[in-house]
């Protein structure tokens, strides 16, 4: 029932856009020029959808999803592709970024990682790697224990 309605919304909505397309580029490059990001653009509705066979009393067991403007995420879109560009052209991002870049991946970093790692044995270094993927465990840490106990193990 609900992905019926759905479905009807994004089709009236798809086909509403299709006909203001031609004046869209020019509205985008409006918001653009006048660093506006209107306040309709910013509006959502959020629907969660339980996932099959998890205990509906969990959190994890209930997806969010958040419907926004098509027209918002385009200009959302070009703000991100606009500010990523200048980004990288005035150097301000170093080399071992990747996320939302053109042409880098997780990869690319992982490749890094291990070339420095490799160069660091070579110079008689040793290296400890320590990578922490935990579900939600960086909003419970506090950064100053965490400082202290990674600095007490050297």
């Amino acid at each position: 029932m609900v992905y019926r309605k759905l479905c009807k919304e994004a089709k009236v909505n798809f086909y509403r856009e299709r006909i203001s397309a031609a004046t869209s580029s020019a509205e985008w490059e409006g918001c653009m020029a006048l660093g506006l990001f209107p306040k309709a653009f910013k509006q959502a509705t959020v629907i969660t959808l339980s996932k099959p066979g998890r205990n509906p009393r969990s959190y994890k067991s209930w997806q969010p999803i958040t419907i926004l403007s098509t027209f918002g995420k385009g200009v959302e879109r070009l703000l991100t592709r606009r500010m990523t560009a200048a980004a990288l052209c005035s150097g301000l991002l170093p080399l071992d970024v990747a996320g939302a870049i053109p042409s880098r991946s997780a990869l690319d970093l992982v490749q890094s990682l291990v070339h420095d790692a490799e160069t660091m044995a070579r110079q008689g270094y040793h290296g400890l790697l320590v990578n922490l993927d935990i579900d939600s465990a960086y909003p419970s840490v506090q950064p100053s224990i965490l400082r202290e106990v990674l600095r007490d193990q050297g």
